[in-house]
């Protein structure tokens, strides 16, 4: 069955440099057992630390764990994007309700797609943006800026639903993508290889079961967490270890 979205609220969250802030602090203490297995240590012929909490990471050790706390937080960042299914429920609201693009719950994608698509009569669509921008005080236009009218409002919202894309089939978590490009980079940088390895376990009742358990795989179970609690609290789908490892291996490796 075809999904059906509705023009829900949109959420502000943190700002970009607290959320990698987050990322780094839940990063830091574990830095000894994330970077030890791929060998960081003996590539940059470093000492192993024999304490992993409580010390202060520097030089290549601290730029390693700041490329992982950057890669969650590119995806959680994306986790905040409004689908295109989402932006065209709303588009079909302001079709009808154009006043409600003055609600601060619209969404930023939904406010750009109107943008975008504004005219005041006949010209070509986006040519009067300065009706549309707030804190015009920072940028000079050579075109008076005037209120934006509902009918205006109604026929770019129109215009945008018409123009939109939207992808076919089951809605996909971008972030799996950005994981597996950004951590398989900084994988590979730290000195691991994305290999996939499977083991098999003894199945109760009789049998075997074969589970993932490559060094790429463990180094993900290893830096993943303060993504997945981030989502969880913001309400935000979350993100599938096994496969951010497929993805990487068939894409990255």
């Amino acid at each position: 069955m075809p999904t059906r979205y509705r023009a829900e609220p949109f959420k502000p969250h943190s700002r970009w440099g607290a959320i990698r802030d987050s990322m780094y602090s839940a990063l830091e203490p574990k830095a000894v057992s994330i970077l030890e297995p791929t060998g960081f240590y003996d590539r940059h012929d470093l000492e192993t630390p024999t304490v992993s909490e409580g010390r202060e990471l520097v030089g290549e050790e601290r730029a390693a764990i700041e490329a992982i706390a950057t890669a969650l937080t590119i995806a959680a960042d994306c986790a905040h994007k409004t689908p295109p299914g989402v932006v065209a429920a709303w588009l079909r609201k302001l079709a009808n309700k154009p006043a409600l693009f003055r609600s601060k719950h619209l969404p930023p994608e939904v406010h750009w797609e109107i943008v975008s698509n504004y005219r005041r009569e006949f010209e070509r669509p986006g040519t009067h943006i300065q009706d549309m921008l707030w804190g015009r005080r920072w940028v000079l236009f050579k075109a008076k800026a005037r209120r934006p009218t509902d009918l205006n409002i109604g026929r770019a919202a129109r215009l945008a639903e018409e123009i939109l894309w939207q992808p076919r089939g089951r809605p996909r978590n971008h972030c799996n993508w950005i994981l597996a490009e950004h951590l398989g980079r900084v994988f590979y940088s730290v000195g691991g290889r994305i290999v996939r390895r499977q083991i098999a376990l003894d199945k109760v009742g009789g049998g075997l079961r074969y589970i993932e358990d490559g060094p790429f795989y463990r180094f993900l179970k290893e830096v993943i967490d303060p993504l997945v609690q981030y989502l969880e609290r913001h309400g935000l789908p979350s993100v599938s270890i096994d496969t951010i490892e497929r993805m990487a291996s068939e894409h990255y490796a």
